[in-house]
């Protein structure tokens, strides 16, 4: 049995303040999420943070927002990334697998370039 979810159109203001791309929260007995998303053709993205929250009414902890912690420094909570969304081209998409066993909820943030970018559709899939 899978949770699956999408979305659409988020808009990520350049430079200013991270842009909350999607806010997940953990169906219970889950022990695996996969967040997939696409980046249009507007902008790169310059910051990607994954934050987690191990109670709903705990406080919201990074576990990755630097380019090592999506490439040669992957701890867990996360377990996989096909592309660095740190810095993230323009028409690029990722793929973040993590281990969400006990956790409440996910979150992931981004900062773009100097124009404005958009992430056309996510989908994430809980196991």
């Amino acid at each position: 049995m899978a949770h699956i979810g999408s979305g659409s159109n988020v808009t990520i203001v350049s430079d200013l303040v991270f842009t909350t791309v999607a806010d997940i929260t953990i169906q219970p007995g889950f022990a695996n999420l996969w967040f997939d998303f696409d980046l249009t053709a507007d902008a790169a993205l310059t910051a990607f943070n994954t934050d987690i929250k191990a109670h709903a009414s705990g406080n919201w902890y990074t576990v990755a927002s630097a380019t090592s912690d999506y490439t040669t420094n992957i701890q867990a909570p996360i377990k996989a990334v096909e592309d660095n969304p740190v810095v993230l081209a323009k028409s690029g998409n990722t793929l973040i697998w993590m281990d969400v066993k006990g956790l409440d909820s996910v979150r992931f943030q981004a900062k773009a370039g100097a124009s404005d970018a958009v992430i056309s559709d996510y989908y994430w899939q809980q196991r």
